[in-house]
């Protein structure tokens, strides 16, 4: 396991990176996104089906001045990874914060997002709709 400690954290971002494909970049791409975060208190939990192949990651992580707990996940062979909820919930369980922030796949938020956030008033958990690239319910 991997444990990159900055800072008392006052909110979680759980990944859960499934793919693994073209040198890691998208993985890559998305800690460098965090790492543009105007309000660094936060920590990433990244369960891992395939940590034993991402060796470089404990060196990686060591150039953002955040939080990142890094840690195998051995996946349920019977259940399609599209629907293996259980590594969410892997990473809430190793979370320090009451507040999570599911960030997945393709995903990446504003600079500002963690300051925004703390405007909102007691958010417990931020689910998939902040990361909308497009909404079709606008008037026009």
């Amino acid at each position: 396991m991997i444990q990159h400690i900055i800072c008392k954290p006052e909110c979680s971002f759980v990944m859960a990176p499934f793919y693994l494909m073209d040198n890691d970049e998208l993985l890559k791409s998305q800690l460098i996104n965090l790492s543009f975060q105007t309000d660094k208190n936060f920590e990433v939990i990244v369960p891992d089906p395939h940590y034993n192949k991402r060796n470089w990651l404990n060196n990686y992580v060591k150039n953002f001045n955040y939080n990142v707990i890094h840690f195998p996940y051995i996946p349920n062979l019977k259940t399609p990874k599209s629907f293996d909820y259980g590594i969410f919930n892997n990473a809430v369980l190793m979370s320090s914060t009451n507040k999570i922030i599911t960030f997945q796949d393709w995903r990446f938020c504003h600079p500002k997002f963690i300051k925004i956030l703390k405007q909102v008033k007691d958010f417990e958990f931020v689910g998939f709709n902040w990361q909308v690239l497009y909404r079709n319910d606008q008037a026009g």
